[in-house]
């Protein structure tokens, strides 16, 4: 099979191969960019398959606060505190609660208003 070159002349098929197999100027970036995405889209693929054949460990629950000993008098009973620092620390505890209780409740409805907000068709 005979191949003509830009100028009209026939070259012959060895001439092509040479001309593929040999990149130069812009075809070589070509090459190389092909080559280099390549690579990255197997690398791709393997992690993501690695991840599904890896077999999960459970996440262990968290202890909640509630459930343990002494919920909110572990800092009182750690810093051994005298009967008078002890009640002081719990009427401090007591105000800082009632005062907070107010703005978290405002924040939890502002926070269901963006939510709301957010879920809607047009926000």
């Amino acid at each position: 099979m005979r191949v003509r070159n830009e100028d009209g002349e026939k070259i012959s098929e060895k001439t092509t191969v040479k001309l593929y197999a040999y990149p130069d100027g812009k075809n070589r970036i070509l090459v190389g960019a092909v080559i280099l995405l390549t690579t990255v889209n197997l690398a791709i693929l393997g992690t993501i398959a690695f991840q599904r054949i890896k077999p999960h460990e459970p996440i262990p629950a968290r202890e909640s606060f509630r459930d343990r000993p002494n919920y909110g008098r572990t800092l009182a009973n750690e810093l051994d505190l005298t009967p008078e620092q002890s009640e002081r620390f719990e009427q401090l505890r007591r105000e800082h609660f009632e005062a907070t209780t107010y703005n978290k409740r405002a924040l939890q409805k502002h926070y269901r208003m963006v939510m709301e907000e957010l879920s809607n068709e047009v926000p």
